[in-house]
């Protein structure tokens, strides 16, 4: 899929389109803001109707980590990449303090989980 062309013709061939049947007018503009919102988190490059993954993009989906937590994460490493290129051993440890409490281990709806400390266990960061 390339284009936002091509998503939407992904969409109305699949299974959920034709049991969802009208309210698919919907799902195209979720689909469409989720395009756009890749294009401004510069995971997704659009060149006139062709859309082509970034380097981002395409580590974001390697890594496994959810898209708005790897625009996140990229944010605020280009935010401080000057202290960080000057002196990065010395943020080593707030680098992953800062991974391991992030949206997708303890959010509102955390979709991953630390094996341990466990949460409510002694010594646990909640």
């Amino acid at each position: 899929m390339d284009s936002a062309e091509g998503a939407a013709s992904f969409w109305k061939h699949t299974l959920y389109w034709h049991q969802v049947g009208s309210e698919m007018e919907g799902m195209a503009r979720i689909a469409a803001e989720a395009i756009d919102w890749l294009v401004a988190a510069r995971m997704v490059e659009s060149h006139a109707s062709v859309l082509a993954i970034t380097p981002l993009g395409k580590a974001t989906a390697h890594s496994g980590l959810l898209p708005t937590t790897a625009a996140s994460f990229a944010r605020t490493l280009a935010a401080n990449m000057v202290a960080l290129d000057d002196d990065f051993p010395d943020f080593v440890p707030a680098i992953i303090h800062w991974a391991c409490s992030c949206e997708e281990f303890f959010g509102e709806t955390p979709s991953r989980f630390l094996p341990y400390p466990g949460r409510g266990a002694d010594n646990s960061t909640q």
